[in-house]
């Protein structure tokens, strides 16, 4: 999320060199795309707070603890570390669903 937060700050700052270029050099072309990477610029920042309130809704839905991707991004928690869920077998699975249906 750090990615498409520092892309938001980089099209903010594009679109002001662009509006200053348009200033010195009195060309339309450049505030017209100055405005266009700034209009860009409001939606990385839009994404990116969509994504951070995303992960705090699945983080508190999620009963057992998860270690956030940035963490895991800086190395301060392994991949490895992270505790796999178990898996069931097809058995269990068919018998779920076969229990399920005499239920009805």
């Amino acid at each position: 999320m750090k990615s498409v937060k520092w892309t938001a700050y980089s099209c903010s700052g594009l679109a002001g060199l662009s509006v200053i270029l348009a200033m010195a050099n009195e060309a339309p072309g450049f505030l017209g795309a100055g405005v266009g990477v700034l209009v860009m610029g409001i939606g990385f920042l839009a994404a990116d707070r969509a994504l951070s309130l995303l992960t705090d809704i699945r983080a508190a839905l999620v009963s057992e603890p998860v270690a956030p991707l940035s963490a895991v991004a800086a190395g301060e928690v392994s991949a490895l570390e992270i505790e796999p869920k178990p898996v069931r077998s097809a058995a269990e699975i068919s018998a779920d669903i076969q229990r399920m249906k005499d239920r009805v």
